[in-house]
């Protein structure tokens, strides 16, 4: 690796452009061999990196959502049961009552798809920006319990209060 590289490879590493580090020496060799512009061969790399970013973000946020399990609507069986509202369900999905700070409550009986939708709409929440928790209700009882009795309690509910959406399933 020459100077000139080794200072590049240093500064990319520095300000944590692992997309750049990754791809520059490819690009770079495509951008000579195709003509490209310098504006756009970094074009290119910014694109890629944003991307990537805007990935990792999506999966960090997914993960700390601690969904039980990843479903997404294109999953959910409509015809089974019947008494599924599918434009209410799919209003919802819009997630217009984010922005509005409004409440929503799923409820019904057991086997509707209750934990189903809250867990589509928490993960579609999380693919488009918004901080959210998926938890229990028993959890949040027992986490709030526990922490009252180690004089922790404003700490453990910020847990709860700080996503922008915190889905509590099983009431």
């Amino acid at each position: 690796m020459s100077m000139t590289n080794e200072n590049l490879y240093t500064n990319l590493r520095d300000l944590k452009l692992k997309y750049f580090i990754e791809n520059y020496h490819a690009a770079a060799q495509l951008a000579a061999e195709s003509q490209m512009s310098h504006i756009d061969f970094l074009a290119e790399l910014t694109d890629g990196e944003i991307n990537m970013r805007s990935a990792k973000s999506v999966e960090r946020r997914i993960r700390n959502a601690r969904l039980p399990f990843e479903k997404s609507m294109e999953q959910f069986q409509w015809s089974h049961p019947e008494k599924i509202n599918r434009m209410q369900i799919e209003n919802l999905m819009k997630l217009d009552f984010i922005d509005k700070k409004v409440n929503v409550l799923i409820i019904g009986p057991s086997g509707l798809g209750k934990s189903h939708i809250a867990s589509s709409l928490a993960r579609l929440a999380c693919i488009e920006g918004y901080n959210t928790l998926f938890t229990s209700a028993i959890e949040i009882v027992n986490t709030l319990t526990a922490a009252r009795a180690a004089n922790s309690l404003d700490k453990a509910l910020k847990r709860y209060t700080h996503p922008q959406i915190c889905v509590i399933d099983k009431w």
